[in-house]
């Protein structure tokens, strides 16, 4: 790595860490409201806990091996063909097909779609599991657990503000927690389908160009994360919907 290089690795970490750090404030602010929940937005709340403990796991992870590799972790990880943290996306994954399939089945009006996003939902997970051992492995990044978590995270979206545009609520566009959630796993997970298909490329031939994009996917996932914070600061006025 040339002196540009390293600046712009240490900058993508240095912003790593504030998008850890912001993610960790706003679930434990959005724990404040937590009176106000009905059961969807109660699912949700249970869904960023998730994601926030596998976060917080990864970076105990990370440090543990640091610290104790040679004398603990070398034998598992190599009997395992472990050499990164890409283990742990898919359990991400699983997450994502689990939370937000149902949180989506609670809030989506229409019967037909909501009958068939169960089994759509309990199958993706099955998958997931069958696709984390035997297709994608967890000892790579891998394509086929992220693009279908990505897809599904940009569909039910759109599903739900679609049905809203044809049905507005009873309560105004800025109160409504449900369209704010939506547009919060809308937009991050739009961009991770572009850098999902272009990072392993960039990482080879323009690692600046690499940095340059995750860092602008981590500002992203910051103002994403605020996104969640004024849903559930919203939460309130669920009852009029």
């Amino acid at each position: 790595m040339n002196e540009i290089e390293n600046y712009y690795n240490q900058l993508l970490t240095n912003v790593s860490l504030v998008t850890g750090l912001v993610n960790l404030l706003s679930v434990i602010i959005i724990s404040f409201f937590y009176k106000y929940f009905n059961n969807p937005i109660r699912l949700f709340y249970y869904y960023l806990l998730a994601r926030l403990f596998l976060e917080i796991l990864t970076k105990i992870f990370i440090w543990s091996t640091a610290e104790h590799y040679a004398i603990f972790w070398k034998p598992i990880l190599d009997y395992f063909q472990i050499y990164d943290t890409n283990f742990f996306n898919g359990i991400f994954y699983f997450t994502n097909f689990l939370f937000i399939g149902f949180f989506y089945r609670k809030i989506i009006a229409n019967r037909f779609i909501t009958s068939k996003l169960a089994v759509i939902t309990i199958g993706l997970c099955i998958f997931q599991i069958a696709n984390y051992f035997f297709i994608d492995g967890f000892q790579s990044y891998g394509t086929i657990g992220v693009t279908l978590s990505d897809i599904f995270l940009i569909i039910l979206p759109c599903i739900y503000l679609y049905q809203m545009s044809n049905n507005p609520p009873n309560i105004n566009l800025q109160k409504n927690s449900y369209f704010w959630i939506s547009l919060a796993l809308f937009i991050p997970h739009l961009l991770q389908m572009v850098i999902t298909f272009t990072a392993s490329d960039l990482h080879k031939t323009n690692f600046i160009l690499f940095c340059k994009t995750h860092i602008f996917r981590n500002i992203i996932l910051i103002f994403s994360q605020l996104l969640f914070l004024h849903a559930f600061s919203k939460a309130k006025y669920l009852k009029y919907i």
